[in-house]
């Protein structure tokens, strides 16, 4: 399984997206985002409604470092790939990984 961890602050607009980019990979996966603003918290909370494997890690807001150890202590994939929330792969980009 694969580990998708994605990290984003005040990406309300691009969040969905990039999840979606990630979902739409066959991969077995995961994919953890970490925000600490409400705008964002409630794209990825829609988003994990359709997906039961996109899952919302409360970020404290103390900076990118701090909300990526959050997510690495419950990644249970044997390979991790980050990402942010402007970012949009492309639909082989897990499998060219």
């Amino acid at each position: 399984m694969i580990s998708v961890i994605i990290t984003a602050y005040k990406e309300d607009k691009t969040i969905g997206k990039a999840i979606e980019a990630f979902a739409k990979q066959p991969q077995e996966k995961e994919i953890l985002v970490a925000a600490p603003d409400e705008a964002t918290i409630k794209v990825i909370n829609e988003k994990a409604k359709k997906y039961p494997f996109v899952k919302h890690v409360q970020d404290p807001g103390k900076g990118k470092p701090v909300a990526l150890n959050i997510c690495f202590k419950i990644a249970k994939g044997d390979q991790i790939v980050m990402s942010d929330g402007d970012v949009y792969v492309s639909d082989n980009a897990i499998e060219e990984l």
